[in-house]
């Protein structure tokens, strides 16, 4: 069946979402607390962005960032998002104007693509709107957005368009479905979240797998083959196109803390028991629920989507069912068998952590199948079935809230809009509405009034639980304790290793203050292990966004920091070094090892790396250090985002020793003359310069983007020409129970 027209205004393309993803946008922005005070807006997204535009606007990309972790590239880390479009509106609006303009523009995409995906499965045009606005407003996209996980949401905006397009290659496939496909995964990937790439992926091909699960099987089994071959091929020509983005990402993840791929590390941060309620009861209060686990549909998108989602008949509701019951296993974490299977033969499921995420697509599908469901008259049976779910979850929450010692008004509420949601349902649904008066007025205003009233006590309950310190008085304490007014400023930033709760991790990006930590999902492996195993810590802690705390206690003994400031958790004291240890020094002599854990193991047992640099026997080939003569000297010169100049005075030849992250873009010159910069002292950088004066140039130069650029240039090409060349759909993608579909 076809879905039933639409008037001009719903139908005409933009309109009607761009005004849901303006609501959408002044709920979260207009009203306090703001993601502005969200713990990644405050602790990542922020720093990063101000970094980005002070130095674009002065006329340098920062390809490296020394401020944080020792150093460690910039717009290597995919989730910086530092090459994504929408950061043009960061560049020119500053960060909180940026965050307006762009969360608008992708709201206007997630609600376009979920209303073409919900007419595509037979929804009418009002309920295919209402749809879109429950997508906005859902935990995955609404509490995200609250914690400040900005980009992360940008890419849950393309999750709808892939599927609508993924369905549309199940159905009718062409050349310029694919190649929209493919541009849809390459900008969904580019908002800098990988992991919502591939739950995306794996999700459109169980998507389409229950589409055309249906006989005769021949046929249908061929048609899943060519399907899946187009989605796969899709989803590579996508990682073609963003080459001059992934490349430089793959050697920043060689060089990271990323853990060994195992079981341990992928299940962890799984979906438990509780926080499946938050499908149904809006978190906050009492029931408080991560926002890594907040799937929240409320009580009339999920009753209804759950009948829908049994009527396996219906193309499209087996699409959505797959995917859901696909997507639950993955969230579910190894609490089922099923996950270490995947875990062994799922590519890419190795990769990633936190499955909870995946749960999103469990919410995809409710809403998509309470759309349909709401987009045609009912019959009986279905319409008691869900007056009997909200009943069982009614049931439901007065056994929770007895067990949660929840409050008799959350309990009443609660009762309310189960009763409003079972009134909306049946005079919605029913195959007599009335056509005029006040009862067709009631009949088709309930229940958009209790999907309304769930979604704002959805967004009151994240505001109210979704609460950080978002002020950090202290931190001009400290950026003016390391450096006291009218004193002359260092050449080098400032180094500081400050209590978190007082100075922010990447809060050096803001004052151009070297910290020792940062929060960020890849750290240098190198800077990673010396920070932990010098403290006696474990490298392997799952929380690889933000190092052990006790690093904080220990950072004034660890004399490889060249400290000048440092404060313990819960310390009242900064402690200050005045003359803490040169950030470049020169050694006469040179102990090779076998690798950096062996350097760092070194380090940790005492050795005098001050005087007798630690080489890996990879890098110290061809070094050769004057060890009978004495040290010479050196100075930093000049230090920017990109270059570190320093004046050398050696007797000898000797071992110039930088304490910065070393990493292999890093190029060194020599009174002119190139030369190797090696790693030394498992995560410094070394160069090795001749006796007398020389003057050395360090040059970040990041590796993978020629090659990258050439790869998305190549991948650009062959998309367009395929997407060209192909023919034009006749018509818009017909829904799956369309007769005359494929």
């Amino acid at each position: 069946m076809r879905p039933p027209p639409a008037p001009p205004l719903l139908e005409r393309a933009w309109i009607a979402p761009a005004g849901v993803a303006l609501l959408w946008t002044l709920a979260l922005g207009g009203w306090s607390p703001t993601p502005q005070d969200g713990i990644d807006f405050v602790r990542f997204y922020q720093p990063y962005q101000h970094l980005l535009r002070e130095s674009v606007l002065r006329g340098e990309i920062p390809w490296w960032n020394p401020y944080s972790s020792l150093g460690r590239p910039f717009v290597a880390d995919l989730q910086v998002a530092a090459l994504y479009p929408s950061t043009l509106l960061v560049l020119a609006l500053g960060p909180w104007a940026g965050w307006i303009a762009g969360t608008w523009a992708h709201g206007v995409v997630g609600a376009e693509g979920f209303r073409r995906l919900a007419r595509w499965a037979g929804a009418s045009p009002p309920s295919a709107l209402g749809a879109a606005a429950a997508y906005l407003f859902s935990g995955p996209a609404l509490a995200r957005m609250q914690e400040g996980e900005i980009n992360y949401v940008y890419a849950l905006c393309f999750v709808p368009w892939v599927l609508w397009l993924s369905a549309g290659l199940g159905q009718a496939p062409t050349r310029r479905a694919w190649a929209a496909l493919a541009c849809v995964f390459a900008l969904q990937l580019w908002c800098g979240h990988p992991q919502i790439f591939w739950f995306s992926a794996v999700g459109s091909g169980l998507f389409t797998s229950g589409l055309l699960a249906s006989p005769p099987w021949p046929a249908a089994g061929l048609r899943w083959v060519r399907t899946e071959l187009l989605l796969v091929s899709a989803s590579l020509a996508s990682l073609g196109l963003l080459g001059f983005a992934l490349l430089p990402l793959l050697e920043l993840a060689a060089q990271s803390n990323r853990a060994q791929p195992n079981l341990a590390f992928s299940g962890a941060f799984a979906m438990g028991g509780p926080q499946w309620m938050s499908l149904l009861w809006p978190s906050g209060g009492a029931f408080g629920i991560n926002w890594e686990y907040n799937i929240f549909t409320g009580l009339t998108v999920a009753a209804a989507g759950l009948v829908a989602l049994c009527r396996l008949r219906e193309p499209a509701m087996r699409a959505a069912a797959a995917m859901a019951a696909g997507a639950a296993i993955l969230a579910a974490g190894p609490a089922t068998v099923v996950f270490s299977l995947l875990y062994r033969i799922l590519p890419g499921m190795s990769s990633f952590r936190v499955p909870a995420r995946a749960a999103a697509l469990v919410t995809v599908a409710l809403i998509l199948g309470a759309a349909a469901f709401a987009g045609r008259p009912q019959g009986g049976r279905s319409r008691l079935a869900v007056m009997g779910l909200l009943a069982a979850a009614f049931a439901g929450f007065v056994a929770f809230a007895l067990g949660f010692a929840h409050s008799a008004a959350g309990l009443g509420t609660q009762a309310g809009l189960c009763v409003v949601a079972a009134l909306g349902w049946w005079l919605w649904t029913g195959e007599r509405a009335p056509r005029s008066g006040i009862l067709r007025v009631l009949g088709r205003g309930v229940l958009p009034a209790a999907l309304a009233s769930e979604l704002v006590l959805s967004l009151h309950g994240m505001k109210e639980l979704y609460v950080f310190q978002t002020e950090f008085p202290l931190e001009t304490v400290v950026v003016g304790a390391v450096r006291p007014p009218g004193a002359a400023r260092s050449v080098a930033p400032e180094r500081v290793c400050v209590d978190s709760t007082v100075f922010r991790e990447n809060a050096g990006m803001i004052y151009h203050v070297a910290s020792v930590v940062g929060y960020e999902s890849l750290s240098l492996g190198r800077v990673w292990d010396y920070l932990h195993r010098a403290i006696g810590g474990d490298p392997s802690h799952p929380y690889s966004t933000i190092p052990d705390g006790h690093i904080y206690a220990a950072a004034p003994g660890l004399h490889a920091f060249s400290l000048e400031e440092s404060l313990p958790i819960g310390g009242s004291e900064l402690f200050l070094d005045r003359h803490p240890d040169p950030r470049a020094y020169l050694v006469p002599r040179m102990r090779v090892v076998a690798d950096s854990q062996a350097a760092i193991s070194a380090m940790a047992a005492g050795a005098d790396f001050h005087r007798e640099a630690l080489v890996e026997a990879p890098y110290a080939v061809g070094l050769r250090p004057d060890a009978d003569r004495p040290a010479g000297t050196s100075r930093i010169s000049g230090f920017g985002l990109n270059d570190v100049d320093l004046e050398v005075e050696s007797p000898g030849r000797a071992l110039l020793v930088v304490a910065e992250a070393w990493y292999p873009g890093w190029r060194a010159e020599v009174r002119g003359v190139p030369v190797a910069c090696v790693p030394v002292n498992a995560w410094m950088r070394g160069i090795e310069v001749p006796a007398g004066p020389s003057h050395v140039h360090l040059h970040f130069h990041q590796g993978g983007l020629a090659a990258g650029l050439l790869l998305s240039a190549a991948a650009a090409l062959g998309v367009g020409l395929i997407g060209w060349g192909g023919r034009r759909p006749a018509g818009p993608i017909r829904p799956a129970d369309d007769p005359g579909a494929p």
